[in-house]
């Protein structure tokens, strides 16, 4: 998928943060669905040195899954990176 993103750049991302979360959303992206899964996420979380047993990264996808599909595409992705975790 391409992807524009520039249009992502505002005050609490930079094109080169931008671009390195894009690289593991689609790393993560195993079906190239162009989205991920609490599963896909939960892996990333565990990636990154955290306990994805951790109820507060469940509780954190669900927010921002707007649509409440059980998956988050990359706009989504970045509004969960950008919330604190």
């Amino acid at each position: 998928m391409e992807i524009d993103l520039n249009s992502y750049v505002n005050d609490k991302l930079s094109y080169d943060e931008v671009f390195e979360l894009w690289e593991l959303f689609k790393k993560k992206d195993e079906d190239h669905s162009n989205s991920i899964c609490i599963k896909e996420f939960l892996e990333m979380m565990k990636d990154f040195g955290f306990n994805p047993q951790n109820n507060h990264f469940f509780q954190l996808f669900q927010k921002v899954d707007d649509d409440k599909s059980g998956k988050i595409d990359f706009t989504e992705f970045l509004e969960l990176m950008t919330i604190g975790i």
